[in-house]
């Protein structure tokens, strides 16, 4: 493609370019990786800044160099912009023929509920018979894609004829510019709640990085529920519309919410309609996701069977409260992803409120290594509030000592609560089924869908799921008297 067309939309500060009639080969942002003919973009990243690898660029025989550094300059062709990061995604945009301006995007964001409201409308537009495909963080190692991958996946379903994109926004994605060049049809925020500090270092940044998805949104979709909806869609468009499941003001309210061991059920209340909505997913968060889901394709135009037929068979997703098989039948085990203090503390009352009479709910968690350290007393003060016994154990230690992460959890819970600390994640887990009584109710947080655990700078398989059944096997194999009771 020219040059001239790769720059369609982006603001040129500068350039010694004369004519921009130059075939390009690719996009790249490694100089290692760079050829001839190609553009090499500088980004500047948290641990290196590719400003710094500029002659190795045209030592490989770049084409052109995009830059944002003022204090460059040379006689090698460049092009300055005020933000590379935002010009590579209108590159990989322009490169791929802007593949979404015959589809129609809708974009989720919030802390939590993205991957299941997403996968929920994505059954629902497959339900009414659209052609729809979900991006997110479920098979993915990112929740959003970088743009070298995200806008050729979305050329490459264009091409294949699909009608809608349902895509979680991670704030970084939307903080770092990389889906800058789309437009949405319906942009959903979820809820806002502690996560990621480490990066946004406020809250209000945090939420102002969230609502960059709203500036782009034809229609905007937000839980009024949430403490941050006012800061997160502020200024947005006249296309407007809330969801509640307490607030009789909202355009889409949840009544009449009924729960049990087995499903939850609702009536979805709207402009002149009523819905009644059942659903197989436990937990108040479910019956606020299921709403978000059912609210934006009610106003996408699907009909009101093909919703309630889709979530009625919706039994969510891998590791978002899945329930695992346990061949023992003598305790029940849920694994989820919660990984932040308000996901933490909404997964916990979920199953309290369903667990079994006279039975225990303990729960099995850490906090993610080289991470926001401020919420981990936190998760311990609510896990020893609301679990009868916690097991306080690793989640991705990455680079830190995993007992200097479990020493900042530790502070947070209270003197009389019941817990145990065991560092290493997968004796946790067998000490947890191992010693589980009967009617139990045991849950895993943290992994969630993860296959892996992180280990100093080590990735190593770590199936949870299976992890969780071998101890039932273990546990079926052991005597009666050699069990040991937390």
């Amino acid at each position: 493609m020219k040059l001239s067309g790769l720059f369609v939309g982006i603001d040129v500060s500068e350039t010694n370019i004369e004519s921009f009639d130059i075939e390009i080969e690719g996009i790249k942002t490694d100089s290692r990786m760079t050829g001839e003919g190609d553009i090499f973009v500088c980004l500047n990243g948290t641990k290196r800044n590719g400003h710094g690898y500029i002659k190795e660029a045209i030592g490989n025989r770049a084409a052109v160099i995009v830059i944002e550094d003022k204090s460059y300059s040379g006689d090698f062709p460049y092009i300055r912009v005020c933000s590379t990061r935002k010009a590579l995604a209108f590159l990989w945009n322009n490169l791929c023929c802007d593949p979404c301006k015959d589809m129609k995007l809708i974009g989720i964001t919030g802390t939590n509920g993205k991957s299941s409201v997403a996968a929920m409308i994505g059954r629902i537009l497959e339900s009414a018979g659209k052609k729809s495909a979900v991006i997110g963080t479920l098979n993915a190692s990112l929740t959003t894609p970088d743009p070298w991958e995200l806008y050729p996946r979305l050329k490459e379903l264009k091409d294949k004829g699909y009608e809608y994109v349902v895509m979680e926004a991670s704030s970084h994605a939307l903080e770092l510019e990389k889906l800058s060049p789309l437009k949405y049809e319906i942009g959903i925020f979820t809820n806002l709640t502690r996560d990621h500090l480490d990066f946004h270092k406020s809250m209000y940044a945090y939420a102002k990085a969230k609502g960059k998805l709203f500036e782009s949104s034809r229609i905007s979709l937000y839980n009024i529920d949430d403490i941050y909806s006012s800061t997160v869609v502020q200024n947005i468009n006249k296309y407007s519309y809330s969801y509640s499941l307490y607030r009789e003001d909202a355009d889409y309210i949840a009544k009449r919410i009924k729960r049990s061991f087995e499903k939850q059920e609702f009536d979805l209340l709207s402009t002149g309609e009523i819905f009644h909505i059942e659903s197989p997913l436990i937990g108040e968060y479910n019956v606020s996701n299921a709403l978000a889901a059912a609210s934006c394709c009610r106003l996408l135009g699907i009909d009101g069977i093909s919703i309630k037929k889709a979530l009625k068979s919706f039994c969510g997703i891998k590791g978002r409260m899945e329930r695992v098989d346990i061949k023992s039948g003598e305790f029940y085990a849920f694994i989820d992803y919660a990984h932040t203090p308000d996901a933490l503390m909404n997964t916990l009352l979920a199953l309290k409120e369903i667990k079994p009479e006279g039975s225990r709910l303990v729960c099995v968690f850490g906090c993610g290594g080289d991470r926001d350290k401020g919420k981990r007393a936190q998760m311990g003060e609510i896990a020893s509030r609301i679990a009868d016994f916690s097991i306080i154990t690793s989640d991705n230690p990455r680079t830190e000592e995993p007992y200097s992460i479990i020493k900042d959890i530790v502070i947070g819970i209270k003197n009389d609560a019941r817990y145990l600390v065991i560092a290493d994640r997968r004796q946790a887990i067998r000490y947890a089924v191992h010693s589980a009584e009967k009617g139990d109710l045991l849950v895993f947080l943290g992994k969630g869908h993860e296959t892996y655990e992180i280990i100093g700078n080590t990735k190593s398989e770590f199936n949870e799921s299976s992890i969780i059944q071998e101890a039932d096997k273990e546990r079926i194999e052991i005597k009666g008297n050699e069990y040991y009771s937390c």
